[in-house]
Order: structure tokens, then sequence, then C-alpha cells
């Protein structure tokens, strides 16, 4: 075992202090409009932890950051401030949705999962139903598996002439269960975006810096993120996220002096709650030597957005996926403050996109992402079930 090797992790819980901010790559928009991204990007989740910790040990944030602007990995430049050198590889997983019982508060929070993309209805009132891929060999009008830009793909497909409705949203531990096993998931276990995030719109305008006066023509709108938290409610939404520490560091607990901390934009901040539980059963495999027992055919569903240098597939399941239902992409950037300048753009595959395999990959590493960097930062943690075809529609 090296002696980076990750063996202990904190279970944290993320309250928002206010509305929060998330860009993505996109442009300011037209007539001076922000919008918020409606889930935090993991690469901002870890920047705001990896900053937290860095302050907690009193870090001289100007000489770090000129020290990796000249171009000294950011171990060295630990090393060169006399700072602990495990702070450079400290992983986290995340964020995730969560929600907690208001009446015991005590219990650990229940993750939600952002619906997986195969996951249809054909009728409100009926459970929801997984797309599978079309059995081997069987020709569908329109396409082609030899088509060059598909690789021997198969397509996802159902028996019947009903339009399926993707559900979108988010499953609830049972929901993801259930979908797991590839059995239909019922209505109770599936909510919808709006009940658990909603977007607070407001409107400012630009300040003269030298008058303190407003700049004509500079009315801007801006729309944050906001948890649906009505005190009436008996779960309150909340963020998790999973820290998970070298063997390196001699104390692996979040420290006490960081009850809050900055997160995304404009300033905003989130309150710190550890948790004695862990989460870790929930980032990597869900009932994994359940579902290897159950079914030769493994599927897997990210649970965090993750970069991939095939776009759309991870370079470790590219052999072996036999079918996949993606998501829209989303675009990433954001500002290094450490080197002072943009991150170049690239494109992510969303949570909840799905990969179908011919048999299971063992073993399967604890993150899809294709780099470790980005492996650190908290792209690509997925969850593994099964599909069968004889639970096919």
């Amino acid at each position: 075992m090296s002696p980076q090797t990750a063996t202990s992790s904190v279970s944290l819980v993320l309250v928002p202090l206010d509305v929060l901010f998330f860009r993505d790559g996109r442009p300011f928009g037209a007539a001076g409009q922000a919008q918020s991204l409606p889930m935090p990007l993991p690469q901002t989740l870890s920047g705001a932890i990896s900053t937290a910790l860095l302050e907690s040990h009193d870090a001289p944030m100007t000489e770090l950051g000129k020290l990796v602007q000249s171009g000294l990995p950011f171990e060295e430049a630990l090393d060169r401030l006399s700072l602990p050198t495990w702070l450079a590889h400290v992983h986290v997983r995340g964020p995730f949705l969560a929600r907690r019982s208001r009446h015991e508060p005590s219990t650990p929070p229940e993750l939600l999962f952002p619906a997986p993309a195969n996951l249809v209805r054909f009728d409100q009132d009926a459970p929801a139903v997984s797309l599978l891929p079309a059995p081997e060999g069987l020709e569908l009008p329109g396409w082609s598996s030899t088509n060059s830009s598909r690789h021997g793909l198969r397509p996802l497909w159902y028996r019947g002439r009903e339009k399926p409705e993707p559900v979108g949203g988010f499953l609830t531990r049972q929901g993801m269960q259930a979908y797991l096993r590839g059995a239909p998931v019922s209505n109770e276990d599936i909510l919808s975006s709006e009940s658990l995030i909603q977007f607070d719109r407001r409107t400012g305008i630009g300040i003269e810096p030298t008058r303190l006066t407003a700049r004509e023509q500079h009315i801007y709108s801006a729309s944050f993120l906001a948890l649906c938290n009505d005190p009436h409610q008996a779960y309150e939404v909340v963020f998790c996220a999973e820290v998970i520490f070298p063997d390196a560091c001699p104390e692996p607990v979040w420290p006490e002096s960081r009850t809050t901390i900055a997160w995304g934009g404009e300033g905003k901040r989130v309150a710190v709650e550890p948790l004695e539980a862990e989460l870790s059963g929930w980032t990597s495999a869900l009932d994994s030597q359940e579902a290897a027992s159950t079914s030769e055919h493994p599927l897997i569903v990210l649970t965090t957005p993750a970069v991939f240098a095939n776009r759309w597939c991870p370079a470790t399941l590219k052999q072996h996926v036999v079918a996949a239902a993606v998501g829209p992409a989303i675009a990433v950037s954001g500002w290094d403050l450490a080197k002072g300048g943009p991150k170049p753009s690239r494109h992510a595959v969303p949570a909840g996109s799905v990969y179908f395999l011919d048999h299971h990959v063992d073993p399967l590493p604890t993150s899809l992402a294709d780099t470790p960097e980005e492996r650190r930062q908290g792209w690509g943690c997925y969850l593994q079930g099964v599909w069968n075809h004889d639970n096919g529609h």
C-alpha cells in the first residue's frame, strides 16, 4: 500500500445559509442574465473543501498561488511552505442531494439520486420502468449496428406503440435499489426536481466605483439555487459529501474550526456538519455483491457527472459497453484560483447516464473518471446494478 492510499473518510452535511450560485462553462447570458446550475459540479465542491482544509492549516494562500503559477506542482509547493503534503491527496466524493428527517435529526440523511436516463413512464399513474438494449442480432428500422458512429452498439427499445416519457427528477434510496435490481420504480420513490430545488431570481444594478452611484444601462438579473425547505415539511433538503483522507494524514477528521465554508460564487456559504456514519457504501457500488449473483448483465449508472476523453464513454468500460443512455452534455469551465486564470472548457456527461455492459468488470475502480485529478475531485461516482432481457418492455 502506497503512503498516499486513502483509508479514512469523513461524511459531511452541507446546509446552505443562503441561496447559492454555481456557474458552468457558458458565457454570461444575453441582456445581463446569469443562471445558476441546478446542481453544483464536483470540482466546485472539491475546491471549497480543499480551500477550507488549507485555511485550517493557516496556509499563506497568496504565496501558495504564486508557487503554483510559477509551474511548481501543488505537492511540492505545499512542501516549500512547510505545509502537510497529504493535503494534495485528499479525495472528495459528491456533491449528493439528500434529505433528512426534521423529527429525527440524529438519523443519517437519505441520499437522493438523479433519475437514470433510461427510466421512463408509459402512464403517469403506473410505476416507472427501464428501457433496455435490444436483443443481440435484432435489426430495427432506422438502426444499423455496423454504422461507424455506433461501433456495434445496440439501441434501447420496448415492445409497444406507447410513447415513453423520461422520468427525470430524483430517486429515493428505495427507488434506486429497485432500479438497480431491474424492478419497476414506484411513483412514491420518484421526487420531482421542483420539489427539491428552486431558483431565486433577483435583479441588480451595477455601481460606479468612484462615485458609488448606479451605472446607467447596467441592470442585470441572476437566478440563484435555493433548496426547497418548507419548515412544515417532514424532511429538510441538504447536500452531502464524503472527504477521504490519505494514510499520511495524522488525524483524518474534519477541522472543528471550519463550521462554515464558502461554496460557489457571490460569496455564499454553507454550514458544515460532520457525520458519524459514512456515505462510502453509496458512492461506489450499491448492493454490488447481490447484483453479481443475480444476472450476467451488469449496468453502471453515474451519480456524479464525469468528463471522459472519449466524450461519452469512460475508458475503463469502453470495451464492454453494449448500449448506453447518456443525458445532454454539461459545459464545464471555471476559474483556477491557484493559477489565476480560467480553466479550459470541456463537456461532462451528466449524472444519471447509464452504461449497459456485456459482462462484469472485476475489479471496477472507485471512480470512472479518466484521470487521477478528476477522481480526486469527485467526478465519475457510480452505482452498479443489473439488466436482464426478461425485464424488458
